[in-house]
């Protein structure tokens, strides 16, 4: 198999507060997210007409307890660690659906077409792996400019939907105001079975972020294929 012929993935979420009501809008900065393993079965049954893993869903990880120990994201995930870890940490997750159908977008990729923009608030093509990054990849001898094709996923959360792991140590908790923002995970649910296809720390420089009144998280989550 010759380099050109390897698909990429690379994943990147842009978190923002969204006053629901009003439409104010109070951007993060964006960061590359860690595609798991088991979204290599899910894309390779989506390529042989089996959408059943198909991402349908975001999650939102918070607790009541500030914490800067959560684990480091990698690709070896399932639903039922993140329920342990969250046992720990006092956490919950809120699952939401999508709040409107996925976008798409062609790109393209290496060259000055590197920083494409994929949405506006989505302004740079980011790898799925934390040790590559766009720089590396625009200095690639590979990187000559070539097709590829964005999908974004848009969710936001809400003050009233209980968390869905249910841990002893959160009760169900609901996710208002003051508590802590610590990761997020792309989903697939099916009959109540909950697939990690992404997840993505939301932390910012160490700092974990509280929601503030009457605001919502709003993720806008782009996956790139070159």
């Amino acid at each position: 198999m010759k380099a050109a012929d390897i698909v990429r993935s690379r994943g990147h979420v842009v978190p923002s507060f969204v006053d629901i009501a009003t439409g104010r809008r109070i951007p993060w900065d964006g960061r590359h997210n860690t595609i798991s393993f088991d979204a290599t079965h899910a894309m390779a049954l989506a390529f042989g007409g089996d959408s059943s893993l198909i991402p349908n869903k975001i999650g939102i990880i918070y607790g009541s307890t500030q914490s800067t120990d959560f684990a480091t994201v990698g690709r070896s995930q399932s639903w039922t660690d993140l329920v342990h870890e969250m046992q720990d940490k006092h956490a919950d997750v809120q699952v939401q659906p999508f709040s409107h159908s996925p976008s798409f977008l062609p790109i393209t990729r290496g060259g000055s077409s590197s920083a494409s923009a994929v949405s506006s608030s989505s302004a740079s093509a980011v790898s799925s792996s934390p040790e590559e990054s766009p720089a590396q990849e625009a200095e690639s001898p590979s990187s000559t400019q070539y097709p590829g094709w964005a999908v974004t996923f848009h969710a936001h959360s809400d003050s009233c939907t209980p968390g869905a792991a249910d841990t002893a140590s959160s009760g169900s908790m609901i996710f208002t105001t003051g508590m802590y923002i610590f990761q997020a995970v792309l989903l697939n649910e099916t009959r109540g079975k909950y697939t990690i296809l992404a997840r993505v720390s939301l932390a910012n420089n160490g700092v974990y972020y509280t929601k503030p009144e009457n605001f919502e998280l709003a993720l806008d989550w782009t996956i790139k294929f070159f």
